[in-house]
């Protein structure tokens, strides 16, 4: 990150500019770029001499409003809930769901829990008597999301 140029530099600039001088040149002069010299300029006219304005103090982040295990409980117990669903249950944003089931490593596509079609061909070529239940299990997930996933890649179980 770039260091912050010093009260006396700017001051420099801005007296450059008051004494009549263009703000393009001043950029060139002083090797700065031109947006830098206009927002100076701009405090300038706008505060007084001091164009070194100390930044606001940012304000400490809330507590969490989400628990983590509580929404891994929801995602399992409601696998088709939307973000927007989601957010309203937990009055939060969409974004702040989504992030949460980042971290979470939760996948989600459509709606519903993805689960990787590769494992589950290999379990059920492996285990030909294996069952949905088991299957959700595995994959944590309900069975329905199971279902949806074989159905989606054409995945037949030997059993049914």
């Amino acid at each position: 990150m770039a260091r912050a140029y010093s009260a006396n530099i700017r001051k420099k600039v801005v007296s450059y500019v008051e004494a009549g001088h263009t703000r393009l040149r001043a950029s060139k002069v002083f090797g700065i770029d031109y947006t830098t010299v206009c927002r100076w300029c701009k405090m300038y006219k706008n505060i007084g001499e001091d164009t070194t304005v100390p930044r606001q103090p940012r304000q400490p982040r809330e507590h969490r409003k989400i628990d983590p295990e509580v929404l891994r409980a929801d995602l399992k117990a409601n696998p088709n809930a939307t973000l927007k669903e989601l957010a309203d249950r937990y009055d939060c944003t969409e974004g702040s769901i989504s992030r949460m089931v980042n971290q979470l490593r939760l996948k989600r596509k459509n709606h519903c829990y993805k689960i990787d079609p590769i494992l589950l061909k290999k379990y059920t070529d492996k285990y030909p008597n294996i069952t949905d239940k088991k299957l959700a299990e595995k994959f944590d997930c309900t069975e329905e999301a199971v279902r949806l996933a074989r159905k989606r890649h054409g995945i037949v179980c030997k059993n049914l």
